[in-house]
């Protein structure tokens, strides 16, 4: 999936975090949540009670090995073979492999395959700061996204993952996603947008 070259280039940190009061919010949101899951975890009224934070982490940490890395089209084969297999998700080949954006869809059909593969699709937030590190993010065709439109026959997919205060999104490379939220509360993104976290 091509990206604007503007986000080619970007390696700027935005500082600070996403929680309107952190201090409130932590307490409010339980062990054994490391902090970077934990501060990007803004919906209370969520239950993620049974969010696998460990490996949610190393998913973060392996899309960020991408960082710096030109895109080439490749987003479906980086997140599955680069993140999913090396953080310990099993080599599924019942999981469609064609077009990125099937990866949801057969989540979404098969919830029991979904349960035994350890992941849950939760809400699709107002805004992209709203994610939690380590999460899925699937686009179907022509969905807008942070980039302008995911490819329109095959969608996009990628990890958001957060590095000293900035949000990213990766797949065969990362872009800093400071500011590109705002289609994420219209409807057509609540239908076309999904979002997966691991589980326990």
């Amino acid at each position: 999936v091509e990206a604007k070259s503007a986000y080619t280039d970007l390696q700027v940190y935005a500082p600070g975090i996403y929680s309107e009061d952190l201090a409130a919010f932590n307490a409010e949101v339980p062990a054994p949540y490391p902090a970077d899951l934990r501060d990007s975890l803004v919906s209370k009224s969520m239950d993620n009670s049974d969010v696998d934070a460990d490996k949610a982490g190393l998913m973060a940490k392996l899309a960020l090995k991408h960082l710096g890395r030109p895109f080439g089209g490749r987003c479906y084969e980086a997140v599955w073979y680069d993140v999913l297999l090396k953080a310990g998700f099993p080599n599924d080949s019942s999981v469609p492999s064609a077009s990125a954006y099937l990866f949801a869809e057969h989540a979404r059909k098969n919830p029991a395959w979904l349960k035994a593969y350890k992941l849950k699709i939760i809400p699709t937030p107002e805004t992209l700061e709203d994610l939690p590190n380590g999460s899925i993010i699937v686009y179907g065709p022509g969905q807008e996204d942070p980039y302008g439109r995911a490819h329109k026959v095959h969608g996009h997919i990628e990890i958001i993952a957060v590095k000293d205060g900035a949000r990213y999104g990766c797949s065969d490379a990362c872009a800093n996603l400071k500011g590109t939220g705002a289609f994420l509360a219209k409807p057509a993104a609540k239908e076309h947008v999904t979002v997966l976290v691991p589980i326990i």
